[in-house]
């Protein structure tokens, strides 16, 4: 009987570790999650369903925000970039480059995490975003106002990804390390 218990406890052990090695830890499932797309159900003002960089995004209840100082997809960029970068961007407007004061944007190919998202809508449009992973093929985004209606309940979703070449990324000149980076300065 003492065999038999001493096989079954080295079995159970070299189980426990096999499992272990395959498995990922709280540490990995917890950043797989991070980056997991999620519908979310808007449910009060000033909701946030997301955040980088201590940055958050706030969602409210309703139709578009696209006028909103505070609740619009450029005013969470303006946020973003003030907070992280010190900068004030201005010109968030259908299909121009980004600028500050002192710096001026490039417009980018190979996107980073930060790098400004614009995505001109089928209305006319563009639809500004922050980089939160970059993908081989798409990027993960975070942003505010992209909201819908459906079954009187607003939603929203987290961590949106998008193909690469179905959208524009801007850059801080002053973020651009590699001078053979492929960059189109707009002025």
């Amino acid at each position: 009987m003492k065999q038999f218990t001493k096989r079954l406890v080295m079995i159970l052990i070299a189980a426990a570790i096999m499992i272990s090695s395959v498995a990922p830890n709280g540490e990995q499932a917890a950043a797989a999650s991070k980056f997991k797309t999620q519908t979310i159900t808007i449910r009060k003002t000033k909701q946030v369903v997301d955040s980088l960089d201590g940055v958050k995004a706030y969602y409210r209840k309703g139709r578009n925000d696209g006028s909103s100082k505070f609740y619009s997809c450029a005013a969470f960029v303006k946020r973003y970039y003030k907070k992280v970068y010190g900068v004030d961007v201005r010109n968030l407007y259908y299909n121009r480059t980004p600028h500050t004061d002192d710096d001026k944007f490039v417009k980018v190919t190979e996107p980073q995490v930060g790098d400004i998202v614009a995505n001109n809508t089928n209305h006319g449009t563009t639809h500004w975003a922050i980089v939160k992973k970059v993908n081989k093929n798409t990027v993960t985004l975070i942003e505010q106002n992209w909201k819908w209606n459906q079954s009187g309940s607003t939603l929203s979703v987290r961590n949106r990804k998008v193909k690469i070449k179905n959208v524009r990324f801007y850059r801080l000149k002053s973020e651009v390390e590699d001078p053979t980076v492929s960059i189109t300065v707009n002025e």
